[in-house]
């Protein structure tokens, strides 16, 4: 599924984490992403309005608390 979100959340991982670790991160995240959307029992519409909002933000936030991401790789300048 193609998702805008999508781009902008890999390039960030990438930019922070660096080319391997924020490709991986991002895999994890998409499959965290599925996950939610094949869970989601909702009208069509309340489907798309919620994968182009708020669901990709979840699995962004669920990678990122990890436990094998440190405080400090997390909350670096």
């Amino acid at each position: 599924m193609k998702i805008k979100q999508q781009k902008q959340i890999k390039a960030y991982l990438v930019r922070e984490f660096g080319d391997e670790k924020g490709t991986k991160l991002f895999i994890n995240q998409e499959k965290i992403l599925n996950m939610l959307i094949e869970s989601t029992h909702k009208t069509e519409n309340q489907m798309n309005t919620l994968i182009t909002t708020i669901l990709p933000c979840i699995p962004l936030y669920k990678t990122l608390l990890k436990p094998d991401l440190s405080n400090q790789a997390i909350l670096k300048p």
